[in-house]
């Protein structure tokens, strides 16, 4: 068999892999848009009365009254982590094409920062920002590019302990911009690098093993590259390489 046929044929079964994998990928979005519509109104109606109970048994001044509102507290709880992640299910399923608009990825990763510092500071952690002055406006989806980076984000912050750092930057690389997020958390073990981006693979409790998956198809979806390092101890570093996109004006 000469090269040119056993070429033909690897790209040929390069094809049908891409096709089955779309297929799958197809069918999995389907369940999870099913699946995220049927329990939205149920989450709904329990947040809606778990809101009326808390109003019944705010300013009760008593053992009881206390402890009811406690676990009114609990339920809410649970309840916003359900809704995070049917929303993300949603976003999987629902997945859209990305609008370019000329943007600041700067000033989009310091919003980014801003937002989930809060959240950091309730579990003691530091969130620092440093972004490259020479990283030029560009043509990218701010929504989804901002999704991106929060979901790296977000698992960082689940990375690292109280007293840990989490750090976003930005940088030109040549014809690229780079935006990296790293944490000082326990770092990867290799058996969960191999699984990293595949989805539906997680080793939170709740998670649903979208977030990372979801971050490389808008990263890709851009045309860009997402890659990332780690080492026992020394956290994890994730780096979304975007090439620099202008568009043609009329």
């Amino acid at each position: 068999m000469n090269a040119e046929v056993t070429g033909t044929l690897t790209r040929l079964q390069a094809a049908q892999e891409n096709l089955v994998e779309a297929e799958r990928m197809a069918t999995v979005g389907r369940l999870s848009l099913k699946v995220a519509h049927e329990v939205r109104n149920p989450i709904a109606a329990i947040q809606l009365n778990a809101e009326l109970l808390g109003d019944m048994v705010q300013g009760r001044v008593s053992e009881d009254g206390t402890e009811a509102t406690a676990l009114v507290g609990a339920i809410r709880d649970q309840v916003a982590a359900l809704d995070a992640l049917t929303e993300e299910y949603l976003a999987f399923a629902r997945f859209p094409r990305p609008q370019f608009e000329e943007d600041s990825v700067n000033d989009m990763v310091i919003a980014v920062a801003e937002f989930v510092r809060p959240l950091a500071a309730r579990q003691g952690i530091a969130v620092k920002v440093a972004t490259d002055a020479t990283v030029p406006s560009m043509e990218f989806d701010r929504t989804l590019l901002r999704q991106a980076v929060l979901n790296l984000l977000k698992n960082g912050i689940e990375a690292v302990p109280q007293g840990g750092t989490l750090t976003l930057t930005t940088a030109c690389v040549d014809e690229t911009v780079e935006i990296t997020v790293s944490d000082s958390g326990a770092g990867i073990p290799p058996e969960v690098g191999r699984r990293l981006f595949e989805q539906f693979f997680t080793t939170k409790p709740q998670g649903t093993g979208l977030g990372l998956s979801i971050s490389r198809q808008i990263v890709e979806e851009h045309g860009g590259k997402i890659r990332w390092s780690s080492a026992p101890g020394a956290g994890a570093t994730f780096t979304m390489a975007l090439p620099i996109r202008k568009l043609e004006r009329a």
